[in-house]
């Protein structure tokens, strides 16, 4: 059972859950080309002709590659957040714990920052903000239609104004 279900009350309907994006392992996929290239470039272009050599020189960087992917991994499973039909739920973090846990009458702004990247791949980072604190929270899968999720439960709970 996750954090999020843990929090939900009896009457309370999940609306909108946040998604972390595939995207963000780009980097690794990236940097873990470089390493296959120079491993290559040691083992064809300078002629290493024992592979054991050609490998030990490139363990460095594999651990060091390790270590990040492993970092990305922790972060992916350690962020959760939902909106419900009367609350924005959510947690960072694995070791340094974060959580939120505003209804949606206190949130008062909604940021969304993407990238030129993001925007193309629909993914981003968003940021609520309440009465007492902000929330981030990186690389979301469509964070355009989770900003709109909170909008519309926020217009929904919001009080008709006296005249």
């Amino acid at each position: 059972m996750s954090f999020i279900d843990r929090q939900l009350m009896e009457d309370e309907v999940v609306v909108a859950r946040a998604n972390r994006t595939n995207w963000m392992y780009f980097n690794e996929i990236m940097f873990s080309f470089v390493i296959l290239l120079y491993f290559l470039y040691l083992w064809l272009i300078l002629k290493i002709d024992n592979i054991f050599k050609a490998s030990l020189a490139v363990l460095p960087f594999l651990v060091i590659w390790f270590v990040i992917f492993i970092i990305e991994v922790v972060k992916d499973l350690s962020i959760e957040l939902v909106v419900t039909n009367k609350r924005v739920i959510g947690k960072t973090g694995l070791i340094r714990l974060k959580t939120i846990d505003v209804p949606i009458e206190n949130i008062d702004n909604v940021q969304i920052n993407c990238t030129i990247l993001g925007r193309i791949l629909k993914y981003g980072t968003i940021t609520i903000e309440s009465k007492s604190d902000a929330y981030v929270f990186t690389n979301l899968r469509k964070p355009f239609s989770l900003k709109e999720k909170i909008v519309e439960k926020k217009l929904l709970i919001r009080e008709p104004e006296s005249e």
